[in-house]
């Protein structure tokens, strides 16, 4: 999924000439997405948004989504539960139900609430216990209020 920040960049890279054809931008983004029916920018995956950055001489971004975890690690899988319990999750069109949000644990523990600020994958057991800890007590928390 294409993030706010690559949409944003993307506008204000859009050369002079796409920004006066407004067609021709749309046929340039239905290229990327491969479907003439997908002409937003907001259609594009991040993969495809990097693509065009590229295309039109943009540096770009990497996915620094510090959610991301090891399905075969009980820690890991743990922590998601949490996610589900605190409600931090999205709609997933495509698996039609809620999934965690990954990207919302990321942007937390790149906070100063985390007490341990790393990526998941990179984390301890010691460090994981202290993040399953504070979740923990946030959603104790949120079932007292």
């Amino acid at each position: 999924m294409i993030t706010a920040r690559q949409i944003k960049y993307l506008y204000s890279i859009r050369p002079y000439y796409l920004r006066k054809d407004e067609d021709a931008w749309r046929e340039l983004i239905a290229t990327y997405t491969g479907s003439r029916d997908k002409t937003s920018v907001k259609d594009l995956t991040f993969d495809q948004a990097n693509q065009l950055i590229k295309h039109l001489g943009g540096r770009p971004f990497y996915d620094d989504n510090w959610g991301l975890f090891d399905k075969s690690n009980s820690q890991h899988l743990y922590v998601l539960s949490l996610l589900n319990q605190l409600g931090w999750t999205r709609w997933d069109a495509w698996k039609q139900r809620h999934i965690p949000d990954t990207r919302r644990l990321s942007n937390w523990l790149k906070s100063k609430r985390s007490p341990v600020r790393k990526p998941v994958m990179k984390m301890t057991s010691k460090e994981l216990t202290k993040i399953i800890s504070a979740l923990e007590a946030m959603v104790s928390k949120k079932q007292k209020v």
